[in-house]
């Protein structure tokens, strides 16, 4: 069951780099919000503008990349999609005019391309029917018309809202890079989609499954070709009433499958506050909270290849007494045995937050800096 009220703690933001606990500061003291609805929030947007660009090497050669699944509970009417609406702006702006660009720009060459190879099978075909053809050219011909109509397909889409599993199977392998976010102010279609909503028999969780630890992927369809995916990463950002997220972790097969334990999911306890102040946030904050964003989006997200960071041998002591203080309650009769699936994820997004940190306070450098004991710790922090 979630936590009661009595049960909560303010949200960890003095873990935060400046540049996002301004902005939580920010936000919440202009929307009339706990700093919990907006930090999480951040958090998620960070690791969305990251995408594939930056992982870390931890135990064992393990590869760890930054996405994170965070669902944040509000009642309605008390300010989570303002909150969203500010923090998740410069990501969504950037994402639209890449789209734009990609629309006026690149999709004209595309299809008069595709003009020009079909004019050219037409030929080849009168060719062959007069004797005169070449089969080999045809081939080749109709090759590049299957190779140019799937580029047709290759629109850049950063992000999304309430699809279904396959959907977004099918948007994802369309992206060079294979990564998207679902972000969401009010996500209950998402979730009702991903209840099954439109699957007679089942859930629809299993592209969250593999896509949140970048597992390969193939969807088998009789009408469609088949979609394969090497390795799709996935960003979740979902607000929503707190019945949703009661809903989640009342279905075991959520629990069970593994799909909760991956989120970070938290009620904010929210209510409606007294009107104190008519100020915007500040300037400054706004303007240095958006330039972080989109140099993470330039330089990180836009990256094909992968920035790999070695953790240092300080780094993974500070995760390996962490993670052994979690096995520790796990087992059998220890604190933690009755959640023993959502605590064997928790060192394990304890390094997603990391990435998420790091990156926030080296922005486009972020590849070359060392990742500190500090963020290490502060990562832990915010996990705890």
């Amino acid at each position: 069951e979630l936590h009661t009220t009595q049960e909560t703690k303010p949200f960890p933001t003095p873990l935060l780099p400046k540049v996002l606990g301004d902005l939580v500061k920010e936000v919440a003291r202009v929307t009339q919000t706990p700093e919990a609805m907006a930090g999480p929030l951040t958090l998620g947007n960070v690791s969305a503008s990251i995408g594939k660009g930056l992982v870390i090497k931890g135990h064992a050669g393990r590869i760890t990349p930054p996405n994170l699944y965070i669902l944040l509970g509000a009642k309605s009417g008390t300010g989570k999609s303002e909150c969203a609406k500010i923090i998740f702006k410069p990501f969504i702006d950037y994402a639209t005019d890449k789209h734009q660009e990609w629309i006026e720009e690149v999709l004209p060459g595309l299809k008069a391309d595709k003009e020009c190879i079909e004019a050219e099978i037409k030929e080849l075909i009168k060719g062959l029917k007069s004797n005169g053809g070449n089969a080999d050219k045809l081939k080749e011909a109709k090759k590049k018309l299957a190779r140019k109509k799937s580029e047709i397909l290759k629109e850049p889409r950063y992000h999304a809202d309430n699809v279904t599993g396959e959907k977004l199977a099918i948007l994802i392998s369309n992206q060079p890079n294979e990564t998207m976010a679902l972000l969401s102010s009010d996500a209950r279609d998402c979730i009702d989609i991903l209840d099954g909503k439109y699957q007679k028999v089942k859930t629809d969780e299993s592209f969250y499954l593999k896509a949140f630890s970048r597992d390969s992927c193939a969807f088998d369809r009789v009408t469609r070709p088949s979609i394969i995916i090497k390795e799709p990463q996935l960003t979740v950002v979902w607000a929503v009433q707190p019945d949703k997220i009661t809903m989640l972790f009342n279905n075991s097969k959520f629990t069970d499958g593994g799909l909760m334990p991956r989120f970070l999911a938290l009620d904010t306890y929210c209510d409606a506050q007294i009107r104190t102040t008519n100020d915007s946030i500040q300037t400054k904050v706004l303007e240095e909270y958006d330039l972080l964003i989109n140099r993470l989006l330039l330089v990180l997200h836009a990256d094909e290849s992968e920035n790999v960071i070695q953790l240092s041998d300080e780094v993974l002591s500070a995760f390996k007494d962490y993670y052994n203080d979690i096995v520790g309650q796990r087992r059998s009769g220890g604190e933690l045995e009755d959640i023993h699936p959502y605590a064997a994820r928790w060192e394990e997004n304890a390094l997603k937050i990391g990435i998420c940190l790091h990156a926030a306070k080296h922005h486009e450098h972020a590849m070359v800096k060392d990742f500190s004991t500090e963020t290490a710790h502060e990562a832990i922090g915010l996990m705890k």
